[in-house]
């Protein structure tokens, strides 16, 4: 059950994933990737707009905003999207594979996918996947609802 503060957070949430997600949230400005911004929702709005008048008009798109969104989703080559057992939606590296965990390192900007290694012993054993793109817990939401934390050894 949710209160309806967190209700309404979580619904406002998912009215940008459609957008956010394909992106990674991100977007270039210069040579660096910086989190997503109204620059990237205009270009998407654009290209959806496009495609939905596209068959009456076959103009080729050219605005800065459609521009920086096409940018934005050509870094995601190699990704691909993903929906946890806990609901949660994103991009994970290609070889991501059902059964993989994405978890939250210490110190680290962004989540990052694991697959357990079968290693018949007590100690379980993790090989890194690579990272994640994780809408609606890129911003620290998912350690400060108080989450457990484990160790994992990494091979």
């Amino acid at each position: 059950p949710f209160d309806i503060e967190t209700l309404q957070s979580r619904l406002a949430l998912f009215k940008e994933a459609p957008w956010r997600i394909p992106t990674g949230d991100l977007e270039l400005r210069g040579v660096e990737r910086v989190r997503a911004g109204p620059t990237v929702q205009a270009g998407y709005d654009e290209l959806r707009k496009w495609i939905d008048e596209q068959p009456a008009s076959h103009q080729r798109m050219r605005s800065h905003a459609c521009e920086a969104y096409m940018l934005a989703l050509g870094k995601m080559h190699g990704r691909k999207p993903f929906s946890s057992s806990d609901g949660f939606v994103g991009l994970a590296p290609a070889r991501a594979e059902v059964n993989d965990v994405v978890a939250i390192v210490a110190g680290a900007d962004v989540p990052f996918v694991f697959r357990r290694l079968a290693d018949g012993g007590q100690q379980h054993h993790w090989q890194l996947i690579g990272e994640a793109y994780v809408h609606g817990i890129m911003d620290g939401e998912f350690v400060a609802k108080g989450s457990k934390w484990e160790i994992l050894n990494v091979c």
